[in-house]
């Protein structure tokens, strides 16, 4: 090759070749990072907008290094305070500090993990993790999505389910056990009466019968409480009132101090107030057994909207809330969600009753229950009940006649149950004339208004196996007679409105003693 001189090395320019390639690898660099600044942004985007939380974590020291906004709002603190804490500090709480992450390669596939937020609330994630380098140390991605309302709504469907099947099977054990309560009362009342002055002794001891039998109609109530047809008859009425003659009737020498809270101008409320009552009992209750050493139990009634609601999922509108507090052992860990199912009790003696009719009857009134373990101790029950304002609606009341002989006919598919029923109707002075269905209850009605020996009274039972029911024979009855007088006789409660709407003029709840029978009787006759 020729030899290079320096006129050759100035002809080269070494310089400006040297600048020419600097300029290509910066203008290529400039063009790299432009890529890595979009790329970068593009990246940022998503995980700023991103559904799923998103955190990254140091394998080496587990600390958070980032956090995307939907993490923030998960964890319940903003980016600058989650940065640079231990992710065990939310993380994998069922896991005591051992990573599961990286027990697996730093690989997990939609697990359900738990996490525990700022405001100490344990909520339920799933959630996925995959390794990666940046600046050359291995991190954790990890992102998750809030399953904790789901499932809650999941618990609660299959709480329902489970409810839904047993109160169908206690609806029917109720209604057969209620005839059989109505033929020992109504027989115990008749014989009662005929040897009250003849045999005290005798007397005495069918009364301590008859105070069995009511405990068993308690039972019965219950029961038909829990079923799917023991429907709420509302009323409008002073919880306040409710909540405190019922609690501190139950609690009443058991040296139980009772402290109620009560906040000024609680609106009146539409409840059944028989069921509720129910509720306050069966908390009461409950409350006393869960009592150690302090025996106390605290009572607050409030008025809340569903908008401060906080972690209580409401449908929006107003409620009033009822809270029973005690200073018990509380409830074991992990059993909260369970308490108000159907046979399940932490008590030794307990039936697993008590706290699911309790549950059955808020849902029937609309409303919402929920358990959890106080701070300081005990447990505590907080019960939301709508409210809407509607007026008082009272009853007038009614004055007594004596019975005359007057015809009753009186339909029911229980033959125990008829004789019983015909024996006290009689042995209170009236005629009366039996029939097992609807068809029959017409064809002896319409052939004693032929004769002209109409019935005064017609008593039905409004559920007959196999045949007409008292609905459908009263609107046939109403063609033939639209001032026919019928009461309806029945295991399960009846509002007013829909006795009316019906077409009856009264009605007697199963079982019943002759002196309800009485009673009645007096009223639809006068």
């Amino acid at each position: 090759p020729d030899e290079i001189d320096d006129n050759t090395i100035l002809e080269l320019d070494p310089i400006g070749i040297i600048c020419d390639a600097f300029s290509q690898i910066l203008e290529n660099l400039r063009e790299k990072n432009k890529d890595l600044q979009s790329a970068y942004d593009k990246i940022e985007a998503i995980l700023q907008s991103a559904p799923s939380g998103i955190v990254i974590i140091d394998t080496e020291t587990f600390t958070i290094v980032d956090v995307n906004p939907t993490a923030s709002e998960i964890i319940q603190l903003s980016r600058e305070e989650i940065i640079g804490r231990n992710c065990c500090d939310f993380f994998c709480v069922e896991s005591k500090h051992a990573c599961p992450a990286m027990q697996n390669k730093g690989h997990v596939d939609k697990a359900e993990r738990k996490i525990i937020t700022a405001n100490k609330e344990i909520k339920t994630l799933i959630k996925s993790v995959r390794p990666f380098l940046m600046h050359n140390k291995m991190m954790l991605i990890e992102s998750f999505i809030d399953i904790t309302e789901y499932k809650r709504m999941q618990e609660e469907l299959v709480k329902a389910q489970r409810i839904e099947s047993l109160s169908v099977f206690a609806g029917g054990i109720a209604h057969d056990f209620n005839n059989i309560i109505t033929v020992i009362l109504g027989n115990i009342s008749l014989v009662s009466e005929s040897i009250k002055d003849v045999n005290k002794n005798s007397y005495n001891m069918l009364k301590k019968a008859e105070w069995a039998t009511q405990k068993a109609q308690g039972i019965a109530k219950q029961l038909l409480s829990f079923s799917k047809g023991g429907a709420p008859v509302l009323k409008t009425t002073s919880v306040i009132d409710l909540v405190r003659d019922t609690v501190s009737f139950i609690l009443s020498g058991k040296d139980v101090v009772i402290n109620f809270d009560i906040e000024d101008h609680i609106p009146l409320i539409e409840i059944d107030e028989g069921q509720v009552s129910q509720v306050f009992q069966n908390l009461a209750i409950n409350a006393l057994e869960s009592m150690t050493k302090t025996k106390k139990l605290d009572i607050s009634v409030k008025k809340v909207s569903a908008l401060d609601r906080t972690k209580y999922p409401l449908i929006e509108g107003n409620y009033i809330k009822i809270t029973f507090r005690d200073y018990g052992t509380g409830i074991p860990e992990g059993l909260i969600e369970r308490m108000f199912e159907p046979f399940f009790t932490t008590k030794k003696h307990g039936s697993g009753l008590g706290l699911a009719i309790v549950y059955t009857i808020i849902k029937k009134h609309n409303g919402h229950i929920f358990a959890e373990n106080h701070p300081e101790g005990g447990a505590e029950f907080k019960i939301f009940l709508p409210f809407f304002d509607k007026p008082d609606v009272r009853q007038d009341s009614v004055q007594k006649k004596h019975p005359q002989k007057n015809r009753i006919l009186l339909m029911d598919d229980d033959e125990f149950v008829t004789d019983v029923i015909v024996a006290m109707i009689e042995s209170l002075g009236y005629n009366c004339i039996s029939v097992s269905n609807g068809e029959e209850a017409i064809s002896v009605y319409q052939s004693a208004v032929d004769d002209n020996k109409p019935f005064d009274i017609v008593i039905m039972d409004m559920t007959i196996q196999g045949g007409m029911g008292g609905e459908e024979t009263i609107r046939k009855l109403k063609e033939i007679a639209p001032q026919v007088k019928a009461i309806l006789s029945s295991g399960y409660d009846i509002d007013n409105e829909t006795l009316k709407e019906l077409g009856f003029i009264g009605f007697i709840k199963k079982p019943f003693k002759i002196d309800d029978l009485k009673l009645i009787l007096e009223q639809a006759i006068k």
